[in-house]
């Protein structure tokens, strides 16, 4: 089990966000939690190193929303 190490509350949510890299959208991915910190994001491959900025595009009650974040990759073990 890991130590929590996030200063703000996580919350659920259900969300499809585009990542965008060069101003172009780079690949879709699924939301999974948002809180002051950040959002976490589910994708299938991630091809761009940590620290890379992108741009989060997305719709959340009804408002347009664009966001410049750095790239922070982890890795969890696969449960089952």
């Amino acid at each position: 089990m890991s130590v929590e190490r996030r200063y703000s509350a996580r919350h659920p949510i259900d969300l499809n966000v585009h990542v965008r890299y060069r101003k172009r959208r780079f690949y879709c991915a699924h939301a999974r939690d948002l809180s002051t910190d950040g959002m976490y994001l589910k994708v299938r491959n991630v091809t761009l190193p940590s620290g890379t900025l992108v741009e989060l595009e997305f719709e959340l009650e009804g408002k347009a929303w664009l966001s410049r974040r750095l790239l922070s990759t982890t890795t969890m073990p696969a449960s089952g």
